[in-house]
């Protein structure tokens, strides 16, 4: 996902639920203007890292790839 428009509030981008994503799926996610509001990846019940928390991008241009490598588990890398 990229984001094309300003953001004018904060905005949440939900991982795919575990059951309908292969592992070696890849998922990137780069913000474009926030504008001083955040995008959150949410992790979907998934763990990012071993952790279950999920992320939040808050700079202009920050960017997060994930992979997922099954057993409910996404990777950063």
């Amino acid at each position: 996902n990229f984001q094309n428009e300003t953001l004018g509030a904060d905005r949440t981008w939900t991982l795919p639920a575990t059951g309908n994503v292969d592992a070696g799926s890849v998922v990137r996610v780069k913000a474009g203007n926030l504008d001083g509001n955040k995008i959150t990846v949410a992790r979907n019940g998934a763990t990012i890292d071993g952790l279950a928390v999920d992320l939040e991008l808050e700079a202009n241009g920050a960017a997060v790839s994930l992979m997922y490598v099954g057993g409910g588990a996404w990777q950063l890398f």
